[in-house]
């Protein structure tokens, strides 16, 4: 991992991470594991850590043998080539460029660079084409030689792990691990040192990240105070250690911060919220490696609570000094963490293979001298007569004296005066002796308690239905049973014989289009949502959460969605509790709840402007060309004016006067009867008049208009932050509605595999080739039932008109001979590849129920579609792939419908201006952002074609 770099080469583990994936002895090709998952529907990624830097992918079943053989070879005999060290450089420099306006990235710089600078913690992981190419190059360094050393230092057998989940038996797979990974290079005459030894010994932090306090100006309005406290398991010098093993075998932090991030009554979060100082309050693990951990208490503040910091940390440390002094930890809350750890552990859903494997080879390297731990490690807590010794041992480090704040807020701008040199970061600092001194005799904080036992703890996971046997590749589950269908309500059920976990969701839909009636009337909704959720929170929702029950509320195009899932044992009970609570919540009865809750929601909406330039091109792009919707600047006006009269009003209106409509799926581990005594709860507690057919909302997409040459229509906009120097281009070809009959089923086949057979040269010419951005993708998608293809480029290479440019130039002179060169074999085999997955079984119930609820809400009820979709795909041919491209993409197309978004960054703002003309030279039709909306009023929409 970064700890690793050299000092002289700040990024070179991150470096390398790249490098591994531009070719091998074996595999000269640049792209050729990328290449061969378009084949084979897998992808491939990479991740760079502190101390770790981890590889991995996923592809079918039957492309297994093929990828590991192609990914093996990037750890035996990668080439590193003069050419591609040079120009992989400017990838990582356009990553740095993508997070230089991220507040995670910028502030958790200014808290490593308060590190002790002999201790890789101080580190700059990122790298940028200063520490890596023109720096070195000026101190005579050697990049490639640099590169070539640190792999052959620490890519050896010893030092790395291996994690393979395949459909072959264990001893096929050991066979493959033999095979493709034997000759990375092991140990060597001087055997290896693991890396972390190099530092056990000296300190993360000293005497000055306790001693002052840090001030750091975000790029949002963020408003945060994080107080973290290390905890050091290695090191000759004095001072308190806890043993790794015990801290990683117990997780003693796990107690301490149930106790101190408890959200229900007698909680720190409430009593801070009841005096107005803070809106949400969370403890955690902020950091572990070999030599210390970071356990952290972060802090949602109120504007008050900013100004009134030193009482809110009096609190805190009231609260920790009463856990420290209280008598030995109660066994029965000891407990209560258990039983709830080991039934969310054995009732667990199945993860994805990428997200089991990376898990595991993590656990293999935490867990290296301890096997039995690789699958549960860090997952499960487990009895063992050291925890009490342990948690008392961890709260001696909880104190002021070993407690670094960090406070976030743009309030320090006047006042900041130093200058993190990586992102740029404004920060100051303030001395804190005289404050420690008074947060050390704090006295215990009145009002704090442990949590009380939880009322909502499982007491059987006992499984309602018979286990069917597992299915067959392509054998469909049933489809959800229609149990009912009037005027009020259309409910399907479907109970779980498939996944064998004790758990259940209820999913309804209020179909209404008051959400969406106006700006107002969508800020009314998020801000009813959020005050609801937040009065409900410490009575009731936030014990439910902690057993595994979970009810949330949320708005779309279509109405207002009511989500209540977990464990099946509680749910009927949870449900009934959760809508009389919904139906008696009194808005009005909190002016400081709802000011506060307003508050976050001016500054979510404020920090949008601070979104990455092609998150802020999708916005401009759905805009233009999806309705009903709002700007962002419509939204702000709108929250200026809104009361918390209005609020009260608004679900006034919603609960008790609007004509609804409720659809809903319950899926999981109920009966016909259970199902049916939820929807008659929530019947029961919300009744409403019927919202008749020819009324129920939907969203609407614009039929952009046929454009056979020229750019199209072109929407042109600054990026919202000055700061911000990147760029960004989204290219949308609409290719038709996947809703027309036949027509529309092969129209979204066929897109598919074009999209495929694209993707990777796409990213390999414009970004590993041409090095235009970090950010390039290229996506069939689907939106209410329109096709699309997507093209997205962010970079600051080159202004935005240049960027399209180069986009057109690839189709035309890139995907066009690509496909035609083609075979109708190689077309067939990517769009078999694309059938098989398209019948992969959902992974858990919980994705089982999420495809179920997509296809109720889209009203199509086409509960075989993975079935229909997959014949679809086998059924296209190469004639299709290229006539899409041809009619609907290349200059020419006589239905070529093409819609560009351009955002300017800081760097090519001058640009503009010529950008603009020289579109408009060509016969584009261009949209500044502004009127982005009535772009989307005035023009033709595509049909529905839906059941209703």
């Amino acid at each position: 991992g970064y700890f690793s770099d050299p000092e002289e080469l700040p990024g070179l583990a991150h470096f390398c991470e790249h490098m591994l994936f531009l070719g091998s002895k074996q595999f000269p090709q640049e792209n050729s594991l990328d290449a061969y998952m378009t084949s084979s529907t897998g992808f491939s990624n990479a991740f760079t850590d502190s101390e770790d830097t981890c590889f991995f992918f996923s592809c079918s079943a039957e492309g297994l043998s093929g990828a590991l053989e192609r990914f093996s070879a990037f750890f035996v005999a990668p080439l590193f080539t003069e050419g591609a060290t040079e120009r992989e450089v400017n990838a990582i420099n356009s990553e740095h460029l993508k997070n230089l306006q991220s507040d995670g990235f910028r502030v958790n710089q200014v808290v490593s660079s308060r590190s002790n600078p002999a201790h890789p913690n101080s580190h700059f992981g990122t790298g940028t084409i200063k520490t890596l190419l023109e720096t070195p190059k000026a101190r005579g360094i050697d990049l490639r030689g640099a590169l070539l050393k640190h792999f052959q230092t620490f890519y050896r057998a010893p030092l790395m792990t291996l994690c393979i989940i395949g459909s072959e038996p264990p001893a096929m797979l050991q066979a493959y691990a033999t095979k493709f990974f034997g000759g990375v290079a092991g140990a060597g005459p001087s055997g290896v040192q693991w890396p972390a030894e190099r530092w056990t010994d000296i300190p993360p932090f000293l005497e000055d990240a306790f001693k002052y306090g840090v001030d750091v100006v975000p790029v949002t309005d963020a408003r945060s105070l994080d107080v973290s406290f290390p905890v050091r398991f290695t090191g000759s010098d004095l001072g308190p250690r806890i043993a790794l093993d015990a801290w990683r075998r117990c997780n003693p932090f796990q107690y301490i911060g149930t106790s101190l991030g408890h959200e229900g009554p007698q909680s720190l979060l409430l009593l801070l919220q009841r005096r107005g100082l803070a809106t949400g309050l969370g403890a955690a693990i902020a950091e572990e490696n070999e030599s210390f951990a970071v356990v952290s208490v972060s802090i949602e503040l109120t504007s008050l609570g900013l100004e009134r910091r030193s009482e809110v940390l009096s609190l805190l440390f009231g609260c920790l000094r009463l856990l420290r002094e209280s008598p030995p930890w109660p066994p029965e809350l000891i407990e209560e963490n258990i039983r709830l750890s080991e039934a969310g552990w054995s009732t667990a859903e199945t993860p994805g293979a990428s997200d089991v494997v990376t898990r595991l080879v993590g656990n293999m390297q935490k867990y290296r001298d301890c096997p039995s731990e690789y699958i549960a490690g860090g997952g499960r807590l487990v009895s063992d007569p050291a925890l009490p010794e342990l948690i008392t041992a961890l709260l001696a480090l909880l104190v002021p004296s070993n407690a670094m704040i960090v406070t976030v807020s743009r309030s320090f701008a006047n006042e900041a005066r130093e200058v993190e040199p990586w992102y740029g970061t404004k920060f100051r600092l303030w001395a804190n002796a005289e404050d420690r001194l008074r947060w050390a005799a704090a006295p215990p904080t009145p009002g704090f308690a442990q949590p009380a036992p939880n009322r909502f703890i499982p007491r059987s996971l006992k499984l309602k239905g018979p286990r069917m046997t597992r299915m067959v590749r392509g054998q469909l589950p049933p489809a959800p049973t229609l149990r009912r269908n009037d005027s009020f309500w259309k409910v399907y059920f479907r109970q779980d014989t498939e996944y064998g976990v004790p758990r259940a969701y209820a999913c309804v839909e209020f179909l209404t289009s008051l959400p969406r009636r106006s700006a107002s009337a969508a800020v009314l909704i998020k801000l009813y949502e959020k005050v609801l959720l937040d009065g409900l929170n410490a009575p009731l929702l936030y014990d439910a959460r902690v057993a595994g029950l979970v009810f949330d509320i949320s708005s779309s195009s279509r109405g207002v969605r009511l989500f209540l899932g977990g464990f099946n044992d509680r749910l009927v009970d949870f449900v009934e509790a959760a809508m009389a609570a919904l139906v008696s919540f009194d808005v009005t009865a909190d002016v400081e709840r709802f000011e506060a809750q307003r508050d976050i929601l001016s500054r979510e909406l404020e920090s949008f402007s601070s979104q990455q330039p092609y998150q802020q091109a999708a916005y401009w792009t759905g805009l233009s060309l999806i309705t009903p919707d709002f700007s962002i600047q419509d939204l702000r006006g709108a929250l200026a004016k809104v009361t918390l009269a209005d609020v009260a009003a608004f679900a006034t209106q919603l609960w008790r006067q609007e004509r609804l409509f409720g659809q809903a799926l319950v899926q999981g581990n109920l009966d016909e009867r259970e199902a049916d005594a939820v929807i008659r709860t929530i019947e029961g507690i919300l009744p409403f008049e019927p919202l008749p057919p020819s009324e129920f909302p939907a969203a609407s997409v614009v039929q952009v208009p046929v454009a056979s040459s020229g750019p199209g229509c072109v929407l042109v906009q600054d990026a919202m932050d000055p700061a911000e120097e990147n760029s960004a281009v989204e290219l949308t070809f609409q290719l038709g509605s996947s809703r027309d009959g036949e027509r529309g089923l092969q129209l979204n086949a066929a897109a598919q595999v074009l999209g495929a057979l694209m993707r990777d040269a796409f990213y390999q010419e414009l970004r590993t080739k041409q090095q235009l951005g970090y950010i390039v993708s290229s996506l069939a998608s689907r939106t209410e039932g329109v096709v699309s293809m997507v093209f997205v480029v962010q970079g600051a290479v080159l202004e935005p008109g240049q960027v399209l440019g180069r986009v057109d130039t690839f189709l035309e002179e890139v995907a066009r001979p690509l496909l035609e060169a083609k075979t109708e074999a190689e077309v067939q085999e990517v769009a078999g590849s694309l059938a098989e997955a398209r019948l992969t079984r959902a992974q858990g119930l919980a994705e089982a129920v999420e495809r179920n609820l997509a296809e109720l809400m889209s009203r199509q009820l086409q509960w075989d579609r993975p079935r229909v979709e997959s014949d679809a795909l086998r059924r296209v041919r190469r004639a299709d792939v290229l006539a899409l491209l041809e009619r609907g993409m290349l200059a020419g197309g006589p239905e070529r419908r093409r819609f560009a978004t351009l955002v300017f960054g800081s760097k090519h703002r001058a640009a503009c201006a010529g950008a603009l003309k020289a579109l408009e030279a060509q016969g584009a039709e261009v949209v500044v952002g502004p009127a982005a909306r009535e772009f989307a009023a005035s023009r033709p929409k595509w049909p529905l074609f839906m059941e209703t």
